[in-house]
């Protein structure tokens, strides 16, 4: 029994060049290391827990505006989270456009259609928290507005009895 060694290199070179085009694997630059998050999911997430925080200052917004402003108002705190969320929404709605335009210029996004269809789904699900967010912001604002109206006319419908009284 005679055993003779074949070299078998140039086949197995062969397997893992169609096992990379099977699994769309690039250059070791495209690569990730599993469980490690890409720059675009670093910055998403950045914005969902920024969306997430404004979200609260909204709902504490939303507790002050519901008040009764005739007592119980407090005018420099509603002030002050207003100015707030206004910058907040602003810095949210510029980091959504900075991160689409980071995807759109991604060469690594083009190589596979799974993870653009992905990407796409995080702008839009990013995109409809802040429609959401600043469209709460607006109704809050409308309901602050309408209590000081009505806050105005008892205050007027005060003075006038209280002017008849004295008449």
């Amino acid at each position: 029994m005679s055993s003779t060694i074949q070299n078998r290199t140039h086949e197995f070179q062969q397997c893992v060049t169609s096992f990379d085009k099977i699994n769309k694997v690039g250059t070791p630059q495209q690569r990730q290391i599993p469980g490690k998050k890409s720059k675009f999911s670093q910055q998403a997430s950045i914005i969902a827990k920024d969306i997430a925080h404004t979200t609260e200052l909204l709902l504490k917004l939303a507790l002050l505006a519901k008040r009764k402003p005739l007592f119980d108002d407090r005018p420099v705190e509603i002030g002050e989270l207003t100015y707030v969320i206004k910058q907040d929404i602003f810095k949210i709605e510029q980091s959504i456009q900075n991160l689409q335009k980071f995807a759109r210029g991604d060469s690594l996004i083009q190589v596979d259609s799974q993870i653009t269809q992905y990407l796409k789904n995080v702008m839009n699900l990013l995109n409809l928290k802040m429609k959401n967010v600043s469209g709460e912001f607006k109704s809050v604002l409308e309901l602050r507005q309408k209590n000081e109206l009505v806050k105005q006319i008892e205050e007027g419908t005060f003075l006038i009895r209280c002017a008849e009284q004295t008449e």
